[in-house]
């Protein structure tokens, strides 16, 4: 799996939102972020609007994603904002300009589809982490800083450290690192987006889904047939609101369900949908070993 080139200060980003509407203040404060490092955040002037909950229509989100991969000049994608609305434009983009002008993207949540198939398809590492609005935000330091890392530097990591509560089943593995938000990966299963997992650490993250509609998505995923294969588990903490359910209450869940899992499962991993959260380098080969507790690009 390849890294696409790191940026130089003057390079042009190119911005886009392929989803959910996009909120003007939290994007103008992300775009000052990047304009600091010396980057050129390139976006079009109708990125603001609004179609029903996206942010416009399929027609103008599918035109100005395709028109960003195809650049020549843009160096990286970031993205405005996740939400809903990748899959209805996804099935219609192509590649073939990122194949020959490959570019760093950074995306989570409902892109998650998206980067998956740039693995695939382009051999190009992808890297899972916020989108732009929370680069300015308070207590996001960590997201600012793997940005920076991913953009004007070479490698993320290399090792993350896991904390002893936060390992569920002990293992040492070593394999491509795949995943992103489950809802999502649930939803390509039956369609040409499905995942493929085989050989794979998985990385697994949701927001604001109590316990028991996890374990329907996570049980649909193991009854499907996707976790067979899989050689280890990394779950994010899921935020639930001001009644989130405790950890105990997620670990036993996931302990029950994942009980015939053979490889190491992680619970509590700082990623995805949560503060501070770290970014994660897709497509590359990783080793998660809980007797060193880590995480670490192999």
């Amino acid at each position: 799996m390849k890294h696409s080139p790191a940026l130089q200060p003057g390079d042009k980003i190119g911005i886009a939102a392929p989803s959910g509407a996009v909120n003007r203040s939290h994007f103008r404060q992300g775009i000052k972020v990047l304009e600091s490092w010396g980057l050129q955040p390139l976006f079009r002037k109708d990125i603001f609007t609004t179609h029903r909950f996206f942010a416009g229509s399929h027609a103008r989100r599918r035109k100005e994603l395709q028109g960003l991969l195809d650049h020549q000049q843009i160096k990286a994608v970031l993205f405005a904002r996740g939400g809903f609305g990748l899959h209805h434009i996804l099935p219609d983009i192509k590649l073939s300009g990122l194949k020959k002008y490959p570019k760093r993207l950074i995306a989570y949540s409902d892109l998650t589809m998206l980067l998956d198939r740039v693995q695939r398809e382009c051999d190009l590492v992808t890297y899972y982490g916020p989108t732009i609005g929370l680069l300015a935000a308070p207590g996001h330091a960590r997201v600012q800083r793997d940005y920076k890392t991913i953009l004007l530097g070479q490698k993320l990591g290399p090792v993350w450290r896991l904390r002893p509560n936060q390992i569920l089943k002990a293992g040492q593995v070593q394999g491509r690192l795949v995943g992103g938000c489950l809802s999502l990966i649930n939803m390509s299963i039956g369609t040409r987006f499905e995942m493929e997992m085989r050989g794979a650490i998985l990385c697994l993250e949701d927001i604001n889904e109590a316990p028991y509609r996890y374990e329907r998505l996570l049980l649909h995923l193991k009854q499907s047939g996707k976790l067979q294969g899989v050689k280890g588990l990394l779950i994010s903490s899921i935020e639930t609101g001001p009644k989130k359910s405790s950890a105990t209450v997620w670990k036993r869940m996931l302990k029950e369900v994942l009980k015939d899992f053979t490889g190491p499962v992680v619970y509590g991993f700082s990623f995805g949908h949560l503060k501070n959260a770290y970014t994660l380098p897709l497509g590359a080969r990783v080793q998660l070993d809980t007797r060193q507790r880590c995480l670490n690009l192999a």
